[in-house]
């Protein structure tokens, strides 16, 4: 092991061999002194080589490190700082996402009769989605498939009537008891059925309701021919008014 230079003054034994070893290598015209001033300098060569050495490696570093920061800095600036945009995009979703849910389940409850945050509307008959359902719901599906039953069901109706009536048009009419009575094989909704054509001006009757036995005397007069039925009767998707004459 190579053994460490003292830079600082020797103890004295250290000294008495530095001279002794001064003396052996120069003539005996060279004093102590001037061996010390050249091995002094020799020193101080030795630490500013050092000193340069080590500021050399640490401008490089400098160097390196300002490189990779301009790398860097411009590869941001071009593509941006891509993972942290992503997760940021991704959490903003993910909170819009979970917004929407909490406005729409807070929406429902208010319209839920049954929900502590139930609030009574306050409802414009004139308005025209009054007595509806909402727009593309569940309720409206059933609605419109309830809305083509009832037609096809008043259709039927009327070709019932049509073969059991008697008379000529405007004239032609049944009694209730015998049409009670044959629709039962078919249907046990006779007296809704006679209602709706009613409403739609195919059928004419009295009172405002229709009894069994009590009302088997009433006559049932068709308003319009089978054939005018049939051919300006038309479904028109809407649950509330089902059915329209063209």
């Amino acid at each position: 092991m190579r053994p460490r230079r003292c830079l600082g003054p020797a103890p004295r034994e250290l000294a008495a061999d530095r001279r002794a070893h001064c003396r052996e290598r120069f003539p005996s015209e060279t004093s102590a002194k001037d061996v010390s001033q050249e091995h002094h300098q020799e020193v101080q060569r030795d630490r500013r080589e050092i000193r340069r050495r080590a500021e050399d490696v640490s401008f490089v570093a400098q160097k390196e490190d300002s490189s990779r920061a301009i790398i860097r800095h411009s590869y941001f600036n071009i593509h941006g700082p891509r993972r942290s945009i992503e997760r940021e995009s991704s959490m903003k979703n993910a909170i819009a996402m979970f917004n929407a849910m909490a406005n729409d389940t807070e929406g429902k409850l208010k319209i839920n009769p049954y929900s502590e945050n139930y609030e009574q509307p306050k409802w414009d008959k004139a308005a025209s989605n009054y007595a509806r359902p909402p727009p593309g719901s569940k309720t409206e599906k059933r609605g419109i498939r309830a809305g083509d039953y009832v037609t096809r069901e008043i259709l039927f109706l009327m070709e019932v009537i049509n073969e059991n009536a008697n008379g000529e048009h405007p004239n032609r009419c049944v009694k209730f008891g015998p049409l009670f009575y044959t629709y039962a094989h078919y249907s046990d909704k006779l007296v809704g059925m006679l209602l709706r054509a009613r409403k739609y001006g195919l059928v004419a009757f009295d009172g405002e309701m229709l009894y069994q036995r009590q009302d088997d005397h009433k006559d049932i007069l068709m308003l319009k021919t089978l054939d005018e039925i049939k051919q300006t009767m038309r479904y028109t998707g809407d649950p509330v008014n089902c059915i329209t004459f063209v």
